[in-house]
């Protein structure tokens, strides 16, 4: 069984994930993905604590062995979420700043249609995210870095817009505050 590190993002958190050798067929990967979805899935539904890995591999289908196939502990499969979000926040984000890019009044109503379905798609995640953070300090930590590199690129975003009502104040924390919204 090889193990491999979960790509270290902002959140400068690392975890691990397990494969069942060094290269992973596509049974092998979709069972991974599987756990990863069923894992988001029971999430949102039960929170973080209220989460066990029986939870998991149960709506998986798979055993709880299996689970421990592909991860050591239900933290590195939030890890592991909490990357998959990060990378679909930085995506959106780089299609919000090409669209700000423009500038014009369609621009405006494109990147706020953008941050909604984000939000959409993975705003639950996040409170998951965040109320992991409660009971493990370094959660914390990442997740408010990742909220702030988040806000700092909303807010070079703004400034191409014109959205930012007052000079004097720090950018970031004008976006912060947006993202809390």
């Amino acid at each position: 069984m090889a193990k491999t590190r979960i790509p270290n993002t902002d959140f400068t958190l690392e975890g691990e994930s397990r494969t069942p050798a060094l290269v992973m067929g596509r049974r092998a990967q979709r069972t991974s993905a599987l756990i990863r979805d069923k894992a988001r899935e029971v999430f949102l539904s039960k929170g973080y604590f209220g989460t066990t890995i029986d939870d998991i591999a149960e709506a998986a289908g798979v055993s709880r062995s299996s689970f421990y196939t592909y991860f050591p502990t239900k933290r590195d499969v939030l890890l592991r979420l909490g990357n998959d979000t990060y990378q679909a926040m930085d995506r959106v984000l780089d299609a919000m700043t090409a669209a700000a890019d423009v500038g014009d009044n369609d621009a405006i109503e494109q990147i706020v249609s953008m941050y909604l379905q984000l939000l959409d798609e993975h705003g639950g995640f996040l409170q998951v995210w965040g109320q992991a953070g409660f009971g493990d300090e370094e959660l914390r930590r990442a997740g408010m870095r990742a909220k702030l590199a988040t806000s700092r690129r909303l807010a070079v975003i703004f400034k191409k817009l014109g959205w930012l009502p007052d000079e004097h104040q720090d950018p970031a924390l004008v976006c912060l505050a947006f993202e809390v919204m």
